[in-house]
């Protein structure tokens, strides 16, 4: 296995074993996985690769609970755009608030002149 690049573990990797490759997010499948070993109590995560990186058990479960890469990027996505959104009210807020007072005045005239008639 060195060979391939990948950390030698065969001392894990005794007994039946089931290997699965993925190319891209592989929080889902970590997720699947494990629920299958929860569900049945008949396998178990032992190790992980990620980037060639050896993943412990504990690390896999971690990986298993992230949300899906959709709802994270989301997740970023808010929070890169909140001060901007905020800064734009900010900046927005004198011209709100002027427009606000004139249109108040102009109700309260418009009112006033009826009441007069």
């Amino acid at each position: 296995m060195t060979d391939s690049g990948f950390p030698d573990v065969g001392e894990k990797l005794v007994g039946q074993t089931a290997v699965v490759t993925g190319e891209k997010d592989v929080a889902p499948i970590a997720k699947i996985f494990k629920t299958f070993a929860s569900e049945f109590k008949i396998a178990a995560l032992r190790i992980g690769f990620v980037n060639r990186a050896v993943l412990s058990t504990a690390e896999l479960e971690t990986l298993a609970e992230l949300p899906p890469r959709e709802v994270l990027q989301a997740q970023l996505l808010g929070l890169l755009l909140s001060p901007a959104t905020r800064l734009v009210r900010l900046l927005n807020e004198p011209g709100s608030a002027l427009a606000r007072v004139l249109k108040a005045k102009s109700e309260k005239e418009g009112t006033s002149a009826q009441a007069a008639a």
